[in-house]
């Protein structure tokens, strides 16, 4: 079990996440960061794009403590080589999937880890297939699920990801919203240098 020198901090809403980490057997404060921009800058590229973002939130966190380890993350989908936000409407929520189904798509979460001014970055990459997902289905799914707080519009552990998902390669957790394996190597290896 990894035990941190430094108390940890996560800058992050997201349930998955919080659970994800919790099942880590990390405790965690809960802090927020007032970085919310998600339009897309032709400065990064655009596979970089959601480690730039977990950067920036980690840069922008709400009363960051010193001496605490903190942990921003931010998750995109990218299909068709454009990238699918949270959803801003349940109609955008729809369109997304119609664009998901019978399809492949990558899910790329960024991960930044903070400690006073030292900032790491990471980031993993999955691919996942969709079985062809019919109009009903869409409709079934936007009605019964809460989708506007998902990037691409779904979750992995929900209905859809259930009964649609037809392949996935690369981490189940990563499509989450938090590449676990990851973060536990880079949180051993960040607290391990910012002992030295």
């Amino acid at each position: 079990m990894l035990q941190l020198s430094f108390p940890l901090l996560l800058a992050s809403q997201s349930p998955r996440r919080q659970e994800l980490i919790k099942m880590l057997g990390l405790d965690f404060k809960l802090i927020s960061s007032s970085y919310q921009e998600e339009s897309f800058t032709n400065q990064v590229d655009i596979l970089d794009f959601p480690s730039y973002l977990s950067k920036k939130k980690a840069e922008n966190i709400n009363e960051y403590q010193e001496n605490h380890i903190a942990i921003s993350a931010d998750t995109l989908v990218f299909c068709n080589n454009s990238f699918l936000p949270k959803p801003l409407d349940k109609e955008q929520a729809r369109e997304f999937l119609r664009l998901l189904s019978n399809n492949f798509h990558d899910v790329i979460t960024g991960v930044t880890l903070r400690f006073n001014n030292i900032y790491y970055s990471f980031s993993d990459r999955t691919e996942v297939q969709f079985e062809d997902i019919s109009a009903d289905e869409i409709d079934y799914y936007v009605s019964n699920n809460i989708v506007l707080d998902k990037a691409g519009g779904y979750g992995a552990q929900d209905w859809l990801g259930l009964a649609k998902i037809k392949s996935l390669v690369g981490s189940y957790f990563n499509v989450m919203g938090l590449p676990t394996h990851l973060l536990y190597k880079n949180l051993m290896e960040f607290n391990s240098s910012i002992n030295l």
